[in-house]
């Protein structure tokens, strides 16, 4: 039974241990599925998320060369509307890189970002220098210029040596007045471009209100006479004019032009320095994302191969207890198999000792009774002191173990469940005073005080009157036999509890030898007596007290103890009764012998010949012939 019971919280312990392993492994795997996909979700939220730098870095590309062609477009045509474009378009490149500004992170993207500005700045300073390059150019007039220094050489009268008939005609128009071209500062917009940029200036073309009259003065002479030396002088003068001026505006054309290819050269490496720039950042862009989608795979095939060592460890860990828990149950059904026969052969011996027991009770009480009775019927005759001495000693053993044939007895009844409780109605007060009468005379053989306190109006109960008898009779007998000197008390109340029952209190106190307190719990048990010791000097079978308590017990009593060693024992016991109807007392009669008995023949039929024996002797006292 110890095995089974081992086995069995063995098992149970596997059992709570594979149950607690599965739970951990579990609750650990689902803590990292719940942190890879947290992650993983931010992951991919970031991922989903467009990237803004990118379409600014394209936008402000694109910005810078719409810009460019609005310049050209308005360098050609000195269109109004193309300016405006170019200014809108610087603007915008501000703003972008305002927004730039705000969306990058960390000390290399605001180092590039810095570069990136410089060079832009660099680049529409170009631009602009370009522009006002344009305009010088423009305000060259080269006729102008000519036509002063006509005016300058033929300014000289132009002598005329006859005039016979003159008509003059004057013929007025309007010119154009010639575009005058200023440079302004243009406003700066733009957080970055108040901080950073310096101050620019942008052509401005303003023309006159005013228009220009050109006149024109024909003179028709009949006849003109001019010298020949001052024409020819002229001509010379205008053709050194126009060589000159053709030569002014050749080297001023090289020398822009010049600058121009300066300009365009420099603003193209400016400009190829902005597409890698760009190209470095957009670079590094795509470099992040992927970092970051490198990342995600990464954290889902750490998650993945967590889960999976977890599973797969929690799945060896339950294969071994489910292989350990099947062990525990082989041994356990192999033991319970081994209980099982083990329980039908005690229930074979246990109704082999009962049937023993009932064959001993009668094979035990019939020569017990034989002896008990013939020892009776040698007191009641006249003996010599001696034999009288030895029949008392002989009364007194057969008494002593007729009583302990009994107390086995009863308590193989009880441990096999065989005890029947009786419902009847008795007297309270009659078993007491019975129970006191029959033990008084114990207590006097021994000059203890005995002393009872009971009710004084009957008490009637329905119970088992006799099991009632045998409780006291233990106690009391128990209380005179532990007691060399003193007294010995029964008392006994009764209580009403309100649910139709009595609640019957007796106690048993004496001022004997006392229990040892480290006796105390086991005076209870079967065959067990508090000292050795005792069982040498009172004798008895340590089955009283056992069997007391499991009267009370199974009748649903309580019992309890007190004691001192040296100082006596005190006893409480609490037993239910139901209300029990009035009953009516047995008087006790002398034994009378009618007179029709006397001289008749009686035959005695027994299977022990003791009992014929002892049955013959008791009729012969009555002088009935038997045979």
């Amino acid at each position: 039974m110890a095995i089974l019971r081992r086995l069995t919280n063995s098992t149970k312990i596997k059992v709570f241990v594979a149950f607690g392993l599965l739970t951990v492994g579990l609750v650990v795997a689902l803590y990292f599925a719940i942190t890879s996909f947290r992650q993983i979700s931010d992951s991919a939220e970031m991922l989903a998320e467009p990237n803004p730098r990118p379409a600014h870095l394209s936008h402000l590309l694109t910005s810078l060369a719409e810009a460019e062609s609005h310049l050209r477009a308005y360098s050609l045509s000195q269109n109004e509307s193309f300016l405006s474009s170019y200014e809108k378009n610087t603007n915008e490149i501000l703003h972008q890189f305002d927004t730039l500004q705000y969306l990058t992170q960390g000390e290399r993207g605001k180092r590039q970002l810095d570069t990136l500005y410089t060079l832009i700045t660099n680049k529409i300073a170009g631009l602009n220098e370009f522009m006002e390059l344009k305009a010088q150019l423009d305000q060259q007039t080269f006729t102008d210029k000519a036509l002063k220094r006509l005016d300058q050489t033929t300014s000289s009268p132009i002598r005329v040596n006859k005039a016979l008939q003159k008509t003059e005609t004057e013929v007025r128009r309007d010119l154009p007045p010639a575009p005058h071209v200023r440079m302004e500062p243009v406003e700066r917009k733009g957080f970055l471009n108040k901080l950073f940029g310096k101050d620019k200036k942008s052509p401005v073309i303003t023309t006159p209100d005013s228009s220009l009259v050109a006149t024109t003065r024909e003179v028709f002479v009949d006849t003109v006479v001019l010298t020949q030396p001052v024409a020819d002088s002229l001509v010379s003068d205008m053709r050194k004019i126009l060589r000159e001026l053709q030569q002014e505006e050749s080297s001023n054309r090289r020398q822009l032009s010049q600058q121009e290819l300066t300009l365009l050269a420099n603003d193209q490496e400016i400009m190829e320095q902005i597409r890698r720039m760009i190209r470095l950042m957009e670079q590094e862009e795509a470099a992040v994302t992927t970092g970051r989608i490198l990342k995600a795979r990464r954290m889902v095939d750490d998650a993945s191969l967590i889960i999976f060592l977890i599973s797969c460890t929690g799945l060896l860990t339950s294969f071994i207890f489910v292989l350990l828990i099947i062990r525990d149950i082989s041994r356990s059904n192999f033991y319970k198999l081994q209980l099982e026969k083990a329980r039908h052969k005690a229930e074979k011996l246990r109704h082999v000792k009962e049937q023993f027991l009932a064959n001993m009770s009668h094979e035990i009480r019939t020569p017990l009774n034989a002896i008990v009775g013939f020892s009776e019927q040698l007191q009641q005759q006249d003996l010599k002191p001696q034999q009288k001495e030895q029949i008392d000693a002989i009364r007194f053993s057969s008494d002593f173990l007729l009583s302990t044939v009994n107390d086995i007895l009863d308590m193989s009844k009880i441990e096999a469940g065989q005890v029947r409780f009786e419902k009847v109605d008795f007297d309270l007060l009659d078993i007491l005073h019975h129970t006191a009468s029959l033990l008084e005379g114990r207590a006097e053989a021994k000059s203890l005080h005995f002393s009872t306190d009971f009710p004084i109006a009957p008490a009637y109960l329905k119970g088992d009157p006799f099991r009632l008898q045998q409780i006291l009779y233990n106690l009391m007998g128990n209380a005179i036999k532990f007691t060399d000197a003193g007294e010995v008390k029964m008392r006994c109340r009764v209580r009403d509890n309100g649910f139709g029952k009595y609640l019957v209190d007796l106690t048993v106190l004496d001022s004997g030898i006392g229990i040892p307190a480290d006796k105390v719990n086991s005076i209870f048990d079967s065959f067990t007596q508090a000292d050795a010791s005792i069982t040498r000097r009172y004798g008895g079978s340590g089955l009283g007290l056992a069997i007391t308590k499991k009267l009370v017990q199974l009748q649903g009593g309580e019992i309890s103890v007190r004691t001192r060693e040296g100082r006596g024992t005190v006893f409480y016991i609490t037993i239910p009764y139901q209300k029990g109807k009035p009953v009516e007392k047995q008087q006790s009669r002398p034994v009378h012998v009618p007179q029709q008995w006397q001289h008749k023949r009686v035959l005695v039929v027994d299977d022990d010949s003791l009992n014929v024996l002892l049955l013959q002797t008791i009729l012969r006292k009555w002088k009935n012939p038997n045979r």
